[in-house]
């Protein structure tokens, strides 16, 4: 047995039917966080469009139990159909202490090396000063990449530390999501980096997540 992060991403109002497939699974640590697409406002405009919130519902699930969310958000929430949104799955590489350990797994010893192979799409995480999504975005956009979802965080860096190769580490932050494909992953990172990188204003730092399960997503 092996343990999953499941990570999806609908509009707002299908949220809670989102948490709700979680939890009649019985899946654990099931969470969720407010968020937002990343189309620009004159974007939106130009198509007569308004900004849709997201829900980005999180949990812990088994294969098997990974394989039922994805079914039923087929076929409740209609999330095969893009636009509808999106869901990926991120496999679990190691879990810190036995007590967490025996409670996501609901006490079944999981397999060892979750992230091992290759995988067809990635996630990308960028973490970076408030306010430059959009610049980040129009730099992955150039490099190939679809849309993406963005979060607001906040930096927890330490005293005397606040500053490393130009980034701030404890300033007001968002967090953007891109779903790419493996293909495209480096020169997505490498855009941003290089336009909105650390010594820029917008202090991009950039990983990737391995996705091992993916639905929703528009061709990229």
């Amino acid at each position: 047995m092996r343990l999953n992060l499941i990570i999806s991403i609908v509009d707002r109002s299908s949220g809670p039917a989102m948490q709700q497939i979680c939890t009649d699974l019985g899946l654990r640590m099931v969470f969720s966080e407010l968020c937002r697409g990343t189309a620009k406002a004159e974007d939106l405009a130009l198509h007569a469009l308004q900004a849709t919130p997201k829900t980005c519902v999180c949990a812990v699930a088994n294969d098997e139990n990974r394989d039922e969310v994805f079914k039923i958000a087929r076929r409740q929430l209609k999330i095969d159909i893009p636009g509808n949104g999106i869901i990926v799955s991120v496999p679990i590489k190691s879990i810190g202490g036995g007590t967490a350990l025996s409670y996501l797994s609901e006490n079944n010893a999981p397999s060892q090396g979750g992230a091992a192979g290759e995988y067809a799409h990635e996630l990308i995480v960028v973490v970076a000063n408030e306010g430059y999504t959009d610049q980040i975005m129009d730099s992955a956009r150039m490099a190939g990449a679809g849309g993406g979802t963005v979060f607001r965080a906040a930096g927890t860096g330490q005293k005397g530390s606040t500053r490393f190769f130009a980034v701030n580490l404890a300033s007001e932050k968002e967090v953007i999501y891109i779903v790419a494909s493996a293909a495209n992953k480096a020169s997505i990172m490498k855009a941003i980096a290089q336009d909105c990188g650390p010594g820029s204003d917008a202090g991009a730092i950039c990983f990737t997540l391995p996705i091992e399960s993916v639905m929703g997503l528009r061709e990229i």
